[in-house]
């Protein structure tokens, strides 16, 4: 086998991959950097301001954080935004991603083939 054929067969795999992380990904917009970053709770007040931060305690774990940024993910397909790179949810992808292509590096050829042909 030579790199030509080590890297199409890669290719395949990385195309089936993505083709069934695809179908876990949700179109629906999610929100990020709202709750506590250390349990996730939206039970939180104001503490104090420091540094021309708003700093915030959680009462559930009563942990202190500073105001953190929010942004909104909405992407149909992954990695299409030039602000995927930083998205939480992108990382999500990658890993789901990189965990398939492993699962797919046992298969033969001739099975990725009838794979991509479901």
């Amino acid at each position: 086998m030579d790199f030509k054929d080590v890297f199409a067969l890669n290719h395949l795999r990385c195309e089936i991959a993505f083709q069934k992380a695809l179908q876990l990904w949700q179109s629906e917009p999610k929100l990020f950097g709202v709750g506590c970053p250390h349990c996730g709770s939206l039970n939180f007040k104001k503490y104090s301001f420091e540094l021309g931060k708003q700093r915030y305690i959680c009462k559930d774990c009563q942990r202190r954080f500073t105001e953190r940024p929010r942004f909104e993910c909405s992407c149909i397909i992954p990695g299409k935004s030039t602000n995927c790179h930083t998205c939480p949810r992108f990382q999500e992808f990658l890993a789901t991603m990189c965990q398939y292509v492993d699962e797919l590096r046992e298969l033969s050829v001739e099975e990725l083939q009838s794979l991509t042909r479901q």
